[in-house]
């Protein structure tokens, strides 16, 4: 049962972000969750709190862009309180420059609230783009 309600809690975040809801979206973290971006890049770390995550990490990073990040998923595999999320993003930023990575996600749901998650990517495309 617990694999299931990640699975749904994960699909969910991931339907309110793409709709462009952050609020809704970012309603599913637990107040202290922690995102962790993988690599050195300007965009990398922990970060801890739900203020860090919005402030720190997505306001600067959707700020250098056009029009968000538009995802899609290939695939959302779950077990217990984890799942992973398997995506492709395509973006520009304001500058005109293009912005097409590759993600996994690491979920991890606890008290039908995220938690944490652990992101990896291309990051010598980030340092290239967002130099």
């Amino acid at each position: 049962m617990k694999t299931e309600e990640t699975r749904q809690l994960v699909q969910h975040w991931l339907s309110l972000a793409g709709s462009g809801n952050v609020e809704g979206a970012m309603a599913l973290f637990a107040e202290d969750a922690v995102w962790t971006n993988i690599g050195s890049t300007k965009f990398s770390g922990d970060f801890v709190g739900l203020k860090a995550i919005t402030e720190d990490l997505l306001a600067p990073l959707f700020g250098a862009l056009e029009d968000g990040i538009h995802s899609e998923v290939e695939s959302v595999i779950a077990d217990g309180e984890q799942a992973v999320v398997l995506s492709r993003g395509a973006a520009r930023t304001r500058s005109g420059v293009e912005y097409n990575n590759s993600y996994a996600q690491v979920f991890t749901v606890r008290g039908g609230k995220i938690v944490s998650v652990r992101e990896y990517m291309d990051t010598a495309l980030i340092d290239r783009v967002f130099a």
